[in-house]
């Protein structure tokens, strides 16, 4: 059986696993779960650019490239006709995907990652890239307006090619009033949205109803007035700082350092690392912490919600020889967000400097979550620590969060 490896929320992967499922294609999907991976040596003997989706064969090749994958997919079903059934068809289901790769498909980012904090924002760029991306949707308004599909009288890739952009765009960008004013466009998604092989991988089809804003840009505080210098007072010779001492050098040595835990659970299966770390575990060495997002109900986008969790986990790289920290990122239970979680394990038995608010030690983005001590002796407490640990849970993490998306761990 071929295997297509992909990230959880990669539109990308999307778009392989639903002309997969269209296709009758059975595929082992294996979801990336710490986007590291796509660098390691394995991987990159795969695909030399460290990118996902990569589809590998049943003899072996590995194939990367979403559209690619998708012919190679669209190939191994011929009676679907999903290329063209002849020359000049097989042409035009090219030209489009090609054109939505190439003339849509990079409109998307440039447009929306700035406009919700992954990207610094410049407004100029984001008007660009969103007048690019609707003067394209003026073309597939008037080539829609007139086809019902595509490329011919029937469904083909260029059709799949589209709905996986178009889900992006309508899923987080175009609110209704934008979306009204292309209803061939709009048309088109919905017959596609409709597909039961869309409906398996998509699920229903989620709406933008409010398109995104720009950030709001903070103003700056005026300066008071300094006041007139005195005449002739020689300035006083500035105070050496003095030099803060380390809390934690005072410490006694742990039993156990916090490298061998690593080692254990990065060389053994998290039960059997749990169970190493609860037998030599010395409360006074270690302590653990709830560590939240403040801001989760604007966690909209599975890979842009990675790549925060993953700018935060690389800036406390000054913490790595006392912290080991996992995160989860996960479905909300009620709403329609993402969550985004973990729990640090930290020398001592008070929260770190680093993530202390005002101390001249504190991470950047530390601010932005909240952490609350957690009590490994109590069972609900302990048991979160393994689940987050494990990144699964089969009791929604005691009924807090849904289903784990995505972990990644700061070793």
């Amino acid at each position: 059986m071929a295997k297509l490896i992909t990230g959880k929320q990669s539109p990308f992967g999307k778009y392989a696993e639903l002309v997969a499922k269209h296709c009758g294609v059975a595929l082992d999907v294996e979801y990336i779960a710490d986007m590291k991976q796509i660098k390691s040596e394995e991987h990159l003997k795969l695909n030399p650019l460290g990118k996902i989706p990569v589809l590998v064969l049943d003899n072996g090749a590995a194939l990367f490239e979403s559209d690619n994958i998708a012919i190679a997919l669209a190939e191994m079903a011929p009676a679907l006709n999903l290329l063209g059934s002849c020359f000049v068809a097989r042409g035009q289901v090219r030209q489009w995907m090609f054109s939505i790769s190439t003339d849509l498909e990079t409109k998307m980012w440039p447009w929306l990652a700035p406009m919700i904090g992954y990207a610094p924002f410049n407004g100029l760029l984001v008007n660009n890239a969103k007048n690019d991306s609707l003067a394209y949707f003026k073309v597939l308004e008037a080539h829609l307006e007139k086809n019902t599909f595509m490329a011919g009288q029937r469904l083909t890739l260029a059709d799949f090619a589209l709905v996986a952009i178009l889900d992006v765009y309508f899923r987080h960008l175009m609110e209704k009033k934008l979306r009204d004013q292309y209803p061939a466009v709009v048309r088109h998604f919905k017959m596609m949205s409709e597909l039961p092989a869309y409906v398996e991988v998509y699920g229903a089809p989620v709406l933008c109803e409010k398109a995104p804003q720009p950030p709001k840009k903070e103003t700056p505080k005026k300066e008071a007035k300094k006041p007139a210098a005195k005449k002739e007072e020689k300035p006083a010779e500035p105070k050496k700082a003095e030099k803060k001492e380390d809390p934690l050098a005072a410490l006694p040595a742990p039993k156990f350092p916090m490298d061998e835990w690593k080692r254990q659970y990065s060389n053994n299966d998290t039960p059997d690392a749990m169970k190493w770390l609860w037998e030599n575990l010395d409360a006074a060495d270690y302590s653990f912490w709830k560590c939240t997002y403040k801001y989760q109900d604007e966690l909209k986008v599975g890979f842009m919600t990675a790549n925060l969790c993953s700018g935060f986990i690389q800036r406390c790289d000054p913490i790595r020889k006392v912290a080991f920290g996992s995160f989860n990122i996960t479905k909300d239970l009620k709403e329609d967000h993402l969550d985004m979680f973990g729990v640090w394990m930290t020398r001592g038995t008070e929260l770190l400097e680093a993530f202390t608010p005002g101390s001249d030690c504190e991470i950047a983005d530390a601010e932005n979550y909240t952490f609350e001590k957690l009590d490994h002796t109590k069972p609900e407490d302990k048991a979160f620590i393994e689940d987050v640990f494990a990144w699964e849970s089969a009791n929604n993490f005691g009924g807090q969060y849904g289903e784990v998306l995505e972990g990644k761990n700061f070793k």
